[in-house]
């Protein structure tokens, strides 16, 4: 997979104009910055290892996040019409963010069907 980071770039208004290239954890870190300061939506899609399973990272301030489990959802039974694995995303992605420190004090889990 490349090195490349997904990110929702400053002066976005909210039109989720993705963009994705090659930046450094500098320049990521200012741009975040830039968003908080101007009260813009911070918007990054994060994978787990190179293995194209990834989550979609919302947030208009540092006390809620939106964490959306969209990119190559990992389900139970490994396919798309199965539930969640919740259990896969608590080990490898929750719980990596944790010891990242990005403290998590409160998890709600929706699902939907198409």
């Amino acid at each position: 997979m490349e090195n490349n980071i997904e990110y929702l770039p400053l002066g976005d208004n909210d039109n989720f104009d993705w963009q994705k290239r090659v930046i450094s954890d500098s320049e990521l870190k200012e741009i975040i910055n830039n968003k908080q300061e101007k009260s813009e939506q911070i918007g990054l899609n994060l994978y787990y290892q190179n293995s194209g399973v990834g989550i979609t990272l919302l947030a208009k301030n540092t006390k809620e996040l939106v964490i959306g489990l969209s990119i190559n959802r990992r389900t139970v039974e490994n396919s798309r019409d199965s539930i969640t694995d919740v259990g896969w995303y608590f080990k490898h992605i929750i719980q990596e963010l944790n010891k990242k420190g990005c403290p998590i004090d409160n998890v709600k889990f929706e699902e939907y069907v198409d």
